[in-house]
């Protein structure tokens, strides 16, 4: 890999990743501002943080590789129907996340519309560098504000308490237990499709060939 490709994948990571983390901390802050939350400050080291985010990034270039880049590209060269094929894809990655405790119907139209989103930043932009980004914001930015991933607690620089855990927020099993996942993942999907409207196309080349 050359060095333009390497500060060009660079850029789009950092692209996708600020844009998720900074729609899902906006969101926080609105909750907050509403009085429907608590925010805290934990601190935690430097290392814990990095080490975090290694780990969100290994998973996000794992299943971004496995289901966008290998499954949904396999499919949809195939069929040549993007819709049944992102969905389809979508849906299998969905219920991969069944076995955690805790997951529920609202769990599974998280992960489908999750899958969506990142099915659509592949296709759009041409590279999965973008979906394995915005895929490793998502759970870096839980890991952040110490929520609940996947019912595994987290500890990371903020606290986040809800005043109400109900489906409209998010249960023991994480914020993908209630419906401002579903939010979130919509203003993500709308902030993606914006910034890959406004970027030249030319930028977003097919790096990742098959």
């Amino acid at each position: 890999m050359n060095k333009v490709k390497i500060i060009k994948n660079t850029t789009i990571f950092t692209i996708g990743f600020l844009n998720t983390i900074t729609v899902f901390t906006l969101i926080l802050v609105l909750l907050w501002l509403f009085n429907w939350l608590e925010i805290k400050q934990i601190r935690i080291g430097l290392n814990s943080l990095a080490m975090s985010f290694l780990l969100c990034l290994g998973t996000g270039v794992w299943e971004e590789i496995v289901f966008r880049y290998y499954f949904f590209g396999k499919l949809y060269s195939k069929t040549k129907y993007f819709w049944f094929s992102c969905l389809f894809t979508s849906f299998v990655f969905s219920l991969c996340h069944f076995p955690f405790i805790g997951y529920n119907y609202i769990s599974f139209f998280s992960y489908l519309l999750g899958g969506t989103v990142y099915c659509i930043a592949y296709y759009k932009s041409k590279t999965i560098i973008y979906p394995i980004a915005i895929h490793t914001a998502w759970n870096y930015s839980q890991f952040f504000f110490s929520l609940p991933m996947s019912s595994e607690v987290n500890h990371g620089y903020f606290s986040i308490m809800f005043k109400s855990q109900n489906e409209l927020f998010f249960g023991s099993y994480g914020i993908e237990n209630g419906l401002i996942s579903i939010v979130m993942r919509l203003s993500i999907l709308v902030s993606c499709f914006l910034l890959i409207k406004l970027i030249p196309k030319a930028f977003f080349n097919k790096i990742v060939e098959s």
